[in-house]
């Protein structure tokens, strides 16, 4: 069956080569597609150990990411991406209206009380996606308000969207 579970993805297994990172705060995925590794998400910088332990048990290193995709610039999704830039050169992309932000140069949007306690080293961003590109399975979708550079990632062939923030249950 298509959807059936596989082991040898990381975190929990929701389908056949995706799994689920748990975040406090936020959450990230990864999709093994093909001879591809994406990251969904890089939670807060802290977040980089859990995501490298969970890469880990299944015998990859963020070496292995074809791509870390950042649904948009606060730090409870974009933190890690720096560490794992920094420590396995995994490649950031992001939505261009957010790339500014993400590499420290332009205007942080996330409430004052997350900038207090979370950290957001900024990033480089490899690729600046724009509304429709495909960036490996993926087509960017621009979903600007909870950020100007939100973006959900559509698997078509899957029928998976990856939202972030985009879209949030009641009270969160």
């Amino acid at each position: 069956m298509d959807q059936e579970p596989d082991r040898t993805i990381p975190g929990l297994p929701l389908a056949r080569g995706l799994g689920w990172i748990d975040g406090p705060i936020a959450n990230s995925f990864v999709l093994r597609e093909g001879s591809s590794l994406y990251l969904i998400d890089a939670g807060y910088r802290e977040r980089a150990t859990p995501i490298v332990s969970a890469l880990g048990s299944v015998g990859l290193t963020p070496r292995d990411l074809s791509f870390a995709l950042l649904t948009h610039q606060h730090p409870d999704h974009m933190g890690g991406a720096s560490f794992l830039r920094w420590a396995w050169g995994t490649k950031v992309a992001c939505h261009a209206s957010d790339q500014a932000a993400i590499q420290g140069q332009g205007p942080r949007t996330a409430p004052a009380w997350v900038r207090l306690f979370i950290r957001r080293p900024p990033v480089q961003v490899d690729r600046a996606l724009r509304d429709g590109e495909t960036i490996g399975p993926f087509t960017a979708l621009h979903v600007p308000g909870h950020t100007p550079g939100s973006v959900a990632f559509y698997h078509a062939e899957r029928k998976f969207l990856f939202t972030g923030d985009a879209v949030l249950a009641p009270g969160g």
